[in-house]
């Protein structure tokens, strides 16, 4: 390893480009929840398709006891995306996590681990109607206040927000959304999963077509977020696992992923490099 430090499962991923750093981010991810690994990739023989068989390649690889490296290579595995049909074609991690939960997954992991339930109430001004259905998430979007800074433009200054508050302002408070001129909705979460994945959104198209960030801090207590749940008085409890962040210093890598190796141990993995972290720089970054 060249006087590098081994961590066992916890190795860098080489990258041909950099636009493929989100995909790394989303990978390292997916592969380091214990519950995934031990259900689908290690354990499971027949996987479903040709990418799922990937990836198992991959985590075994990883978690391999007598592994002694410090980087493995996801080529094959970005071969088989690029491969299928509908792969995302732009460079949003979101995107790429839906499209390796639907795509490598059997529908009963899905199932077991990630999928929750929404009741969506849709109020149409005019005829005054309001309407109900349930819908399946696999991501739970979070939106950020937008303030107004000077008269007649909506520019984001840098805020610190409690994660905690934005998601009970967002769901199960009654509150209507305005989705356009005639048509708002409420969402109320009826079904939450074992592994919740939860997206802040700091990415929005201005006026002129340009991609504007909002570098705000989000704050959160990382052994204990209470999510609101229909029917009960305090919701479930989540504790972090792992985060997905972005960063504008490094722009061939912009991507990092922070993962827990239990007993309060944590690394950050941003392609190749791999370095141990505190929980608490997760609340610095631009999660």
């Amino acid at each position: 390893l060249a006087g590098k430090q081994f961590h066992y499962g916890f190795l860098g991923f080489s990258k041909s480009d950099t636009s493929i750093s989100h995909l790394n981010a989303v990978l390292q991810l997916l592969l380091h929840i214990q519950e995934l690994v031990s259900m689908e990739f290690l354990v499971t023989n027949m996987p479903r398709n040709s990418l799922s068989k990937s990836l198992s390649w991959l985590a075994r690889r990883m978690h391999s006891a007598t592994a002694v490296r410090s980087t493995v290579s996801p080529a094959a595995v970005y071969a088989e995306i690029n491969s299928l049909a509908g792969r995302p074609k732009t460079e949003d991690p979101v995107e790429s996590l839906l499209f390796l939960l639907n795509t490598s997954l059997s529908s009963a992991i899905v199932d077991a681990i990630f999928r929750g339930k929404l009741s969506i109430s849709k109020h149409t001004t005019g005829s005054e109607r309001t309407t109900q259905q349930q819908t399946p998430f696999l991501v739970l979007p979070v939106e950020l206040s937008v303030v107004d800074l000077f008269p007649g433009t909506t520019s984001r200054s840098l805020h610190s927000y409690e994660l905690e508050q934005l998601i009970g302002q967002r769901y199960n408070s009654g509150q209507m959304f305005p989705v356009n001129r005639s048509v708002s909705q409420a969402y109320d979460i009826i079904g939450l999963p074992k592994c919740l994945f939860i997206v802040v959104k700091r990415f929005r198209r201005g006026d002129q077509g340009t991609v504007e960030k909002d570098k705000s801090i989000v704050k959160f207590n990382p052994h204990r977020l209470m999510v609101p749940l229909e029917g009960s008085m305090e919701g479930e409890e989540y504790t972090l696992i792992g985060a997905i962040s972005h960063s504008d210093q490094h722009p061939s890598s912009p991507y990092s992923t922070f993962c827990c190796a239990g007993e309060g141990r944590w690394f950050e993995l941003r392609d190749s490099v791999v370095r141990p972290t505190a929980v608490e720089a997760i609340q610095v970054t631009d999660v």
